[in-house]
């Protein structure tokens, strides 16, 4: 393992029983990157995730197995301190004509080599609690976590990088605050971005003065 990072070799590592009797310590410290899917306690997350990983926030533990599928918390691949991801599956089948795995490998050399489109339009602003009422809809309330996935669905380019770090600045921001109900996991209200975005129209119409 340590031979193939000096000669560019990839070695991926899965396991079903992430402990430190599992995986020989050599491989965990010469692992660069994470992920972890839904797991159940803070042993398996800290020995996929790394050491003090559960302490410090970054929990795969809130991954809900047979709901969150193909969703992961990971570590190491960009400069955030981790990232939840969305896995998604796409074919190739040239009897059948399909190949849904050209055009992803083009986009990525395309990013890698810095090559993107000319004249990009100009996009406006995202607003970020517009959106985020916009992804709780009706539900009064909605786990941080189906939020954040509901963002970056609604606005990839938006919120395709987003942690909940970036989620939970903008309802501090707004005012939130902690809100945890089912069994302490954290939540999402309607009530208080509908308050907030309310406000905020309220203060405009002030700055704005009567039209009379």
């Amino acid at each position: 393992m340590k031979k193939a990072r000096k000669v560019g070799i990839t070695l991926i590592w899965v396991t079903v029983s992430p402990t430190a009797d599992s995986i020989p310590r050599d491989v965990t410290r010469n692992t660069s990157h994470r992920v972890a899917f839904a797991v159940g306690d803070q042993v398996a997350n800290d020995g996929l995730l790394g050491s003090g990983k559960y302490k410090a926030g970054i929990r795969a533990t809130e991954l809900v197995p047979g709901q969150d599928v193909g969703t992961a918390v990971t570590y190491g691949f960009t400069k955030k301190p981790f990232e939840v991801i969305r896995a998604h599956y796409v074919q190739r089948d040239p009897d059948k004509g399909i190949d849904e795995v050209t055009p992803v490998v083009e986009r990525a050399m395309d990013l890698y080599y810095g090559r993107g489109p000319v004249d990009a339009p100009t996009v406006a602003p995202a607003d970020h609690l517009a959106d985020i009422a916009a992804v709780l809809g009706h539900e009064p309330k909605m786990r941080t976590q189906d939020v954040l996935r509901g963002l970056q669905d609604l606005n990839p380019a938006e919120y395709g990088n987003w942690s909940f770090r970036n989620l939970k600045a903008v309802l501090d921001d707004a005012g939130h605050g902690d809100y945890k109900t089912d069994g302490g996991k954290m939540h999402v209200s309607l009530d208080r971005i509908m308050e907030v975005i309310s406000a905020r129209g309220d203060d405009r119409d002030d700055e704005g003065g009567d039209e009379d």
